[in-house]
């Protein structure tokens, strides 16, 4: 389980994003998690809080055309 943010129409990214892992939680390498929706996208976050996890993983962000998705890398 892990939250969404679902916007409506365009999105703008820019900013930190933070992640926090609940508990002991690790996401398996390849896990893929859909953080937004949105109608269109432009920009990028400009850093990543808490995206290296432990064993050498990263959550990487890709943006495409109605989403964000992080991938375990």
């Amino acid at each position: 389980q892990f939250d969404r943010l679902a916007i409506s129409g365009p999105a703008t990214y820019a900013g930190a994003l933070s992640i926090t892992l609940l508990g002991s939680y690790l996401p398996l390498l390849n896990d893929s998690f859909d953080i937004t929706t949105h109608a269109s996208t432009t920009g990028a976050f400009t850093t990543c809080r808490g995206c290296s996890l432990p064993g050498g993983r990263t959550l990487v962000p890709s943006y495409n055309p109605t989403n964000v998705r992080l991938t375990v890398q």
